[in-house]
């Protein structure tokens, strides 16, 4: 019994380490040449694993800080290779291409091949995005939550500050739309 409880104290306290440094790995070979860093991890092993103060950075080029991502499941989905919510929090996304094209950023990606894990549902909250790039410039926040299996939005919660594309300009434009909701 002593030998059973010292184990479930070790693991409990190695766990959280582990896994930050495996996926630390994974996003280092995902971003290519970037700093990468995670402030924290929580594992509920039965329902979701969510890590906190996520950042990856690679000088002049891009700069994503992450408050909260979490991936939500139960252990009969994790046998079928699904996750039942993919989210980011308050995320802030800069991107700064002046020189290239917004598809040149694809450069700066290793995706390898595709992945094995299913994402039911995804939800991206209070999500900033600054890019500039040769050919849009946009600013914002934006808000939304997708079933990815029925691709059906649930909801969108957009307000651009500036939208710029090969000549059409777009500034100050907001849209709010959610499933069931006479408004929007």
């Amino acid at each position: 019994m002593l030998a059973v409880s010292i184990f479930i104290f070790l693991a409990s306290i190695l766990i959280n380490p582990a896994i930050i440094f495996l996926v630390k790995r994974q996003l280092n070979t995902i971003f290519k040449g970037s700093e990468v860093s995670i402030g924290s991890c929580r594992l509920n092993p039965a329902r979701q694993l969510s890590f906190f103060d996520v950042s990856i950075k690679k000088k002049g080029g891009y700069d994503f800080l992450v408050k909260q991502v979490r991936a939500e499941y139960s252990l009969s989905s994790i046998f079928k290779s699904e996750i039942l919510k993919f989210s980011l929090r308050e995320a802030k996304i800069y991107i700064n291409l002046p020189q290239k094209s917004i598809a040149e950023f694809s450069q700066y990606l290793n995706l390898g091949p595709k992945s094995v894990l299913l994402v039911k549902s995804l939800e991206l909250s209070d999500f900033n995005l600054d890019l500039k790039a040769k050919d849009l410039n946009a600013s914002g926040v934006f808000s939304i939550q997708v079933n990815l299996i029925e691709q059906i939005m649930d909801y969108l919660d957009i307000k651009i500050d500036a939208l710029g594309i090969q000549g059409f300009n777009l500034s100050n434009f907001s849209l709010k739309a959610a499933q069931g909701s006479s408004e929007g």
